[in-house]
């Protein structure tokens, strides 16, 4: 899934990348009859540091996001990730925030571990984890996507 040496494929390009996984609800598998099952709302902005605004009602009591780039990268892509980090957590509230690095030695094992490191959160209810991926991608012709460091 990672590699430093530009692989054989059908396609490379920098890629920005972002993945939302949330924890689903009992009330979530059970849509009332007037909801559309393929309706999503939209991210709203979350407020867990403001709790004295009762008014308004969030979708997610709990946001995360996970964001990664290489080490060795080629894109020099951290003054971006930091300026997503810095409007996650000024206009969105999110509850945490973390940059992850990508060593060169052993990436797939450090991307896995952060992961797993969240697993807490995957297992509660209301929770919406934000995977977001700055580097190099690879597109090979069977299907499969390898992040690399270098083009």
């Amino acid at each position: 899934m990672f590699s430093r040496r530009r692989p054989r494929c059908v396609g490379a390009t920098h890629m920005k990348m972002a993945m939302a996984v949330r924890v689903s609800t009992d009330e979530d598998r059970n849509p009332s009859p007037h909801e559309s099952e393929s309706e999503t709302p939209p991210l709203e902005p979350h407020t867990s540091k403001q709790q004295s605004d009762t008014s308004k009602s969030y979708r997610y009591k709990e946001i995360h996001a996970l964001m990664f780039l290489w080490k060795d990268d080629d894109l020099h892509v951290l003054n971006e990730v930091n300026e997503l980090k810095a409007v996650f957590d000024k206009h969105y509230h999110f509850t945490s925030i973390l940059i992850s690095v990508i060593p060169s030695r052993k990436p797939y094992c450090h991307v896995k571990n952060e992961i797993e490191n969240l697993r807490h959160v995957l297992n509660r209810t209301d929770s919406l984890v934000i995977v977001y991926y700055s580097g190099h991608g690879h597109l090979f012709g069977y299907g499969k996507m390898t992040w690399s460091a270098y083009e």
